[in-house]
């Protein structure tokens, strides 16, 4: 699971109340910052590899992320 919800003990606890019979829950680490780095890495695939066009961003309710592909 992602996103900076992922913060919230009392969420991820739902989660696995609700899904965790049928499928493993992971959070994984800095998941305020996985939406933007999926975007980045789309954007660089969709950009054909051109690394300084690439670029992801996440424009969430309390914080925007942008992320940046680098050599």
């Amino acid at each position: 699971m992602c996103g900076g919800a992922m913060y919230y003990q009392e969420l991820i606890d739902c989660f696995k109340e609700e899904f965790g019979n049928f499928t493993e829950i992971i959070v994984l680490d800095n998941p305020e910052t996985v939406a933007s780095r999926g975007y980045a890495l789309n954007s660089l695939r969709a950009g054909h590899g051109r690394m300084k066009s690439a670029v992801g961003i996440d424009i969430g309710n309390a914080t925007t992320v942008v992320t940046n592909i680098s050599e």
